[in-house]
């Protein structure tokens, strides 16, 4: 007797009750997907993947696990075989595939009766060649040679060469180059590139050009980055894969039900394109529009855009930008700039996904780009975003001297000897504000995001560094204290512009997802700030829960038109949940021993951890619904107020 096969998860559950001679669905309350330490107290369970460990038992170094009933461990068997059978069915079918079409191609050109037993075993010839080459194993001549053709027509070699133009201090490994592959396999890989979502049904083509048009609008926000791709025929020449990223970018800032299949595809093309060897740089402009606004991948596609970006050497267009493409052809002198381009666009992506989730960029800092307005000497690096380009990666440059001189410790203070070098940072941060605003073209909402956001945001980055080392129990030191009373002041101002400000709030439905990030960061640090904050730091409580409302009103506001996979949908509604739980009445006097009239000053509250510091460089805190609140103690933080 042997178990049926089932068609779907679901039947695979009734499967093994129909074996087991009961198909009445097992009589259970509720399944059970809270750790056990969770259940012990009765408390939320946040699991990324629905995997433990959970984020409380993360934080705290617990054990996590999660006891299953045994009929939930039964099924679960069945359901993860079954998942199995079929990749390896899809698997087979695959290699019997590409088996058929190597016989194929490969074929006697005799169709006589001595070439009719070869075929049957042709599949299986060719796959334990393979697989003999690929251990080095020898056994005939002749599957000797057959297994050496394999590998010469699916692996591509590697040969020295010697390129008289180098001077010898060229780089060492410039000796060796890949031989291109010029197999059938390679070229229809390069064939491939027109066959997109589009192209397989995913979406139709109307609606593909509906969600064209949706993502020209923002294009503006990531610098312009499809440069001359000014129709959906040019990028669907250009890359399949940048093709998906703009259909599900679209997709996300419309109304339209087209954003699952479009965000499946471009998942599939991101799979493929990881691992091939083919490049061009409209993949990586897929790669920073998915990074940009797809936040559920944003590091991941981030982080291969830059490693693609740097294999195709665009970090060396920057360095040559200015010394030898003056005297190229118009041809090239356009390709030398696009590349350096494309290249700081990869920067800012990979510094938007890195810095501020506490991640060492993989872009790094070099000459050439400390000094990132030589780039403007190039004839064509005149557009006004070009300027807001080389802004930001001026910006990014100064915030990651931030992060490489005082690192992602929260619990260690500011050391005496850094304070210089701390100061020097702030004054560089204002100096940037200063050349910015005056430089980039007077358009006020592009001035309100690009100078005035930018500002507030790396402000309180470095500012809230005046909190590392300090906790519930200690105060900030003196030398800090005008840092952390301008880190409260900048998460003050930020907010309040997202307030009064109407035009900004229109802009922040299509702003990527840094911007969202970045809000959500200042409003949980002034929330931390309400339930446990040093004695010598100036404060108004009401003032801030005030305005903590408003700015949560305006984002549920904002947010409402929104799809609700975007990143600021879900931000909002968790705002929104945590600004709701704190009360926003004043129970405290104000303290007349420091002379702050109207400025609260924190009581002592015992049932907060003191070890716990009040302010993290770390933004996983984003992926969970909570925001980084322990919502145990958060409660009886609430209570004790």
């Amino acid at each position: 007797m042997s178990i049926p096969t089932p068609s779907s998860p679901t039947a695979s559950a009734l499967a093994l009750r129909e074996f087991f001679g009961d198909r009445k669905p097992p009589e259970i309350s509720r399944k059970i997907t809270a750790c056990v330490a969770c259940r012990k107290l009765k408390i939320k369970c946040h699991m990324q993947d629905s995997r433990p460990p959970c984020t409380r038992c993360k934080r705290r170094d617990l054990t996590c696990t999660v006891n299953h009933s045994l009929q939930m461990l039964l099924e679960n068997d069945v359901t993860w075989k079954r998942s199995i059978e079929q990749k390896l069915q899809l698997m087979e079918e695959q290699i019997a595939n590409i088996s058929n079409a190597t016989a194929t191609n490969h074929a006697p050109a005799s169709t006589g009766p001595e070439a009719t037993p070869t075929a049957p075993s042709t599949s299986s010839a060719t796959l334990y060649e393979l697989h003999s080459g690929a251990h080095g194993e020898t056994h005939s001549n002749s599957d000797t040679d057959a297994g050496a053709d394999n590998a010469a027509r699916h692996q591509p070699g590697w040969e020295v060469v010697m390129d008289a133009r180098l001077n010898p201090a060229a780089m060492p490994a410039s000796c060796v180059s890949q031989v291109p592959d010029t197999s059938p396999s390679g070229q229809l890989s390069e064939s491939g590139r027109q066959n997109d979502l589009i192209s397989r049904g995913a979406i139709a083509l109307d609606m593909a050009e509906q969600f064209f048009e949706v993502y020209k609008k923002l294009d503006h926000y990531v610098y312009g980055i499809l440069a001359d791709h000014d129709t959906l025929s040019s990028i669907r020449a250009g890359s399949s894969l940048l093709t998906a990223a703009v259909c599900a970018v679209a997709a996300l800032h419309s109304s339209s039900p087209g954003y699952a299949a479009s965000y499946d595809e471009f998942v599939r093309e991101f799979a493929a394109q990881s691992i091939s060897r083919n490049h061009t740089l409209d993949d990586v402009r897929g790669l920073c529009i998915g990074a940009f606004w797809l936040s559920d991948m944003s590091w991941t596609l981030a982080a291969t855009s830059a490693r693609i970006a740097i294999e195709m050497n665009l970090h060396r267009g920057v360095s040559k930008a200015k010394h030898t493409c003056f005297d190229k052809p118009m041809a090239d002198r356009i390709s030398c700039y696009v590349r350096t381009r494309l290249y700081l666009i990869v920067y800012v992506c990979d510094h938007h996904f890195s810095i501020a989730y506490g991640r060492a960029p993989m872009t790094r800092e070099f000459t050439a780009l400390i000094a990132p307005r030589a780039f403007h000497g190039m004839e064509h690096a005149n557009t006004p975003d070009d300027f807001r380009l080389v802004a930001q990666v001026e910006l990014w440059s100064v915030l990651s001297r931030v992060y490489d001189t005082f690192g992602v410790n929260t619990d260690m203070a500011i050391p005496a000897h850094q304070m210089s070098e701390f100061r020097r940072l702030g004054v560089a941060l204002e100096s940037w504000r200063i050349d910015a605003y005056d430089k980039l073209p007077a358009d006020a909402d592009t001035k309100s995001i690009d100078v005035g956001l930018h500002a507030y945001f790396a402000k309180l980055y470095l500012c809230t560094h005046a909190f590392r080392g300090v906790t519930r129990t200690s105060a900030v030191p003196q030398d800090m204290e005008e840092f952390a009373d301008a880190a409260v002041y900048t998460g003050h101002s930020l907010l309040r512009s997202l307030v009064v400000n109407p035009d900004l709030q229109m802009h922040f439905q299509g702003l990527p997802t840094y911007f969202a990030t970045m809000v959500a960061a200042s409003f949980v640090f002034l929330l931390k700030m309400t339930i446990k904050r040093p004695a010598n730091v100036r404060f108004n409580r009401d003032e801030t829960c005030a305005l903590l409302r408003q700015a949560s009103d305006v984002l549920i506001a904002i947010s409402r038109s929104m799809h609700s996979q975007h990143v600021l949908y879900s931000i909002a509604v968790s705002i929104a949940k945590l600004v709701n739980g704190v009360p926003c009445t004043n129970t405290n006097p104000p303290s007349s021993a420091t002379g702050m009239d109207s400025i609260e000053v924190a009581t002592q509250d015992p049932t907060l951890d003191a070890s716990n510091p009040l302010i993290s460089d770390d933004m996983s805190w984003l992926q969970d619904g909570d925001f980084g609140i322990d919502w145990f103690e958060f409660d009886q933080a609430l209570h004790n107020t």
